[in-house]
């Protein structure tokens, strides 16, 4: 999802634009680079995974468990000076750019990405950092578990073999109406094997 997320970003937020027309937006590893170097420019955002929180799952009939998925936005600005007051202006600015850029977009596999907060990180004389919060929700299905994996192995239903055994109903005969066992009547279900493993490589 977060490469998705930075390329979202620097086709819809052109507040990161450089004058050579890049966008400096990246990821985790440029973050890493960018707290040790004062030189880098400004302004800058930096997409980094956060925290995820699973759902209760359900069992029941194989595996379904909802998960809600954080990530950052993590903005860099200049800062005006060292209260901040010049760039917490940016920051309502860039908040606006991001939210047209991200809320109520679905990025591939999840749902609507929503909005979850926002804090100051640090400022000082150069620079001002800011996080945006971020989550959007995916589901874990039972193709993702071992589950999966253990019904790989196992054969395929062919055949159902079911035997109707009557009881007469008669207190005389049979007080307790219990059948004899010996069934009457069978039924046999036979399955396509080819068709269901159509259906499993559909899936």
């Amino acid at each position: 999802m977060l490469d998705a997320i930075i390329l979202a970003l620097r086709e819809r937020c052109h507040t990161f634009s450089g004058a050579s027309g890049s966008a400096r937006i990246a990821g985790a590893a440029e973050f890493a680079r960018v707290a040790e170097d004062a030189s880098l420019p400004v302004p800058a955002a930096y997409v980094l995974p956060r925290e995820e929180k699973p759902a209760t799952a359900v069992t029941c009939t194989g595996y379904r468990q909802p998960v809600q998925a954080h990530f950052a936005v993590v903005v860099v600005l200049p800062a005006a000076d060292r209260r901040g007051q010049g760039a917490a202006v940016a920051v309502e600015s860039v908040r606006d750019d991001l939210f047209r850029a991200l809320l109520g977009w679905e990025p591939p596999g999840y749902g609507p990405i929503v909005y979850e907060g926002g804090e100051l990180l640090s400022v000082d004389r150069a620079r001002l950092w800011w996080q945006f919060t971020f989550s959007a929700a995916y589901q874990i299905t039972e193709d993702e578990t071992w589950l999966a994996v253990t019904h790989r192995d196992r054969p395929l239903l062919e055949t159902v073999r079911i035997g109707l055994d009557a009881t007469a109903n008669d207190p005389e005969t049979e007080p307790w109406g219990k059948p004899d066992g010996y069934p009457e009547r069978w039924l046999h279900l036979h399955f396509d094997a080819s068709a269901q493993d159509a259906r499993e490589n559909q899936k």
